[in-house]
């Protein structure tokens, strides 16, 4: 049975993607014509990151900088090495068009990753 902090983390992704797939809907939707739509989306959006970053803050999840910016390249290391490239390379055998967001995805964490480390090194030196 899950406890609160299971919960926690489950909201918190679920109102994640909430976000996301709303702020796409709102973009289409703009692109379309229909502003008023587009505003419904983009505000729902808003609500819904508004409940992921109460859900990170019951999991204790924003620490201070250096832990925050540890915990980004811990995140973007995993993507880059762990999570994307068995994506990347069944998409390809599948001739999958995600392959395409999947190696761009691959290359970007890294880079996402390498520029939290120089960050962390500011920081670490107590600079911006």
């Amino acid at each position: 049975m899950p406890n609160t902090t299971d919960n926690l983390k489950e909201s918190f992704a679920g109102e994640s993607q909430a976000n996301q797939k709303y702020r796409a809907f709102a973009k289409r939707r703009s692109r379309m014509g229909f502003p008023t739509l587009a505003r419904l989306f983009r505000t729902a959006a808003e609500a819904e990151r508004i409940h992921a970053e109460g859900h990170l803050k019951a999991l204790a999840g924003i620490a201070s900088t250096r832990e925050n910016l540890q915990a980004a390249i811990d995140g973007e290391c995993y993507e880059y090495t762990t999570m994307y490239p068995p994506m990347l390379e069944q998409a390809q055998a599948e001739g999958h068009r995600a392959q395409i967001m999947f190696g761009y995805a691959v290359k970007a964490e890294a880079v996402h990753a390498a520029l939290y480390k120089r960050a962390l090194e500011a920081a670490a030196q107590g600079t911006d």
